[in-house]
């Protein structure tokens, strides 16, 4: 009899392990697949705006919160590619208005030629103020996105924290199972400092 009730309580740790694991495993696929490669590629989409390339697409997997995300960035990534397409034909007919300009003064006298520099001077002013706009604008942008990831991603972050604390409080889980929770807990807030570092 002993032997059988040994059997049945090494069956119910054996249940209970493979439970865990599976629980751990589902997690840690949930947590990549959901979360890591999506966020990564939005990151990885931001430095690339960050560093003056405008032409990333982040790719719109499912309707969620890193799915609508996904969705504003490259909103986002339109608009400015637009606002950096029309600032390029502004200065371009800037350009030409000023070389028409400097031909038509360099025919006057010397008087209308240095009125001619002063306005090149300006005209450079200008131009030196439109990209100074340009570039505060995507990183208005960029500052926008990065608060909206924080807080679309930190939700569901804390929630799966939450819940890993409440199983872990389980008083019938092994020592074992309470330390793969543990480390699924410690994986959720290292993808929440990586986030948070990547966005500072």
């Amino acid at each position: 009899m002993d032997e059988a009730l040994e059997s049945l309580r090494q069956a119910s740790r054996t249940r209970r392990l493979l439970t865990g694991l599976a629980i751990v495993v589902t997690l840690n696929l949930f947590l990549y697949f959901k979360v890591h490669r999506p966020v990564k590629q939005l990151l990885t989409a931001v430095e690339s705006v960050s560093q003056g390339t405008i032409t990333p697409v982040v790719p719109v997997g499912e309707q969620d919160e890193l799915g609508e995300l996904a969705d504003t960035f490259n909103h986002m990534v339109r608009k400015i590619r637009e606002a950096t397409h029309d600032n390029a034909q502004l200065t371009e007919s800037l350009r030409s208005m000023n070389d028409s300009l400097q031909l038509k003064v360099s025919e006057a006298t010397a008087e209308v030629l240095q009125k001619n520099r002063a306005l090149a001077h300006t005209n450079e002013l200008l131009s030196a103020a439109q990209r100074d706009a340009a570039r505060a604008q995507r990183l208005s942008a960029i500052g926008q996105v990065a608060a909206t990831v924080a807080h679309k991603i930190g939700t569901p972050l804390t929630a799966l924290s939450g819940h890993i604390q409440l199983m872990a409080e389980d008083p019938t889980l092994s020592t074992e199972s309470r330390q793969r929770l543990e480390t699924v807990e410690a994986q959720i807030e290292r993808t929440s400092k990586m986030i948070q570092e990547r966005l500072v």
